[in-house]
């Protein structure tokens, strides 16, 4: 994708913290920023789907600390300078990463959350939010916490911009409108088209040419 388009933006939402060292993750990260010209959007969380981690007997205790510790190497890494790091769960020594982003002076960090730990490291660190419940109500419930703990962290309530997705199989444009509708209503800018169904090219040529420019 980083090397067949030109305009889009990419990324997930979102990797997990939990599936690989988060050096790792800052060099996949780096070289899909070069491949698509600084076009990134780095999506990341703590690892929520219990079925993964027990499949491949991941150790998830203490998810949310790993998540801090592993998102300060990313962006120490990000850096380009010689860096140490010394944590309970990562440690870093003398360690170098190059090239650097294409962006500067990283990326955008999309945070994946939902619970207060997280909620407010995403007040602290991130650039766009997305909230790990899909019901409206709940997300904006959310949403104010995560102002609050903006504002208890210096920044300001509107830092961090609001995402969601919209599952769209290809069928029932105007129902997927009026719904982005709703949560744009509430704050939230990024609207995501979730492609599902049996032939999700097709539902993407619809969203293209019908639901984006909608909402736009």
């Amino acid at each position: 994708m980083a090397v067949t388009t030109k305009r889009v933006r990419i990324g997930l939402l979102v990797s997990g913290m939990l599936y690989r060292h988060p050096a790792l993750l800052a060099k996949i990260a780096i070289t899909a920023d070069h491949l698509s010209g600084g076009r990134l959007e780095f999506g990341i969380g703590a690892g929520f789907a219990k079925n993964e981690r027990a499949m491949y007997a991941i150790d998830d205790r203490n998810p949310v600390a790993r998540f801090k510790e592993g998102l300060d190497v990313v962006e120490l890494l990000w850096s380009g300078e010689r860096v140490s790091y010394d944590g309970e769960y990562f440690q870093l020594k003398d360690a170098i990463t190059a090239p650097t982003p294409v962006q500067k002076p990283r990326p955008p960090i999309w945070i994946g959350a939902g619970g207060p730990r997280m909620l407010r490291l995403t007040a602290e660190r991130a650039d766009f939010w997305n909230p790990s419940d899909g019901d409206l109500d709940a997300a904006v419930k959310a949403g104010r916490q995560l102002r609050r703990l903006c504002e208890e962290a210096g920044r300001s309530p509107n830092a961090v911009g609001w995402s969601t997705q919209l599952q769209f199989d290809g069928r029932g444009v105007d129902a997927v409108v009026r719904e982005g509708e709703k949560w744009r209503a509430e704050g939230f800018t990024e609207l995501v088209v979730y492609l599902s169904g049996d032939d999700p090219v097709a539902a993407a040529t619809v969203a293209a040419e019908s639901i984006l420019p909608a909402l736009r």
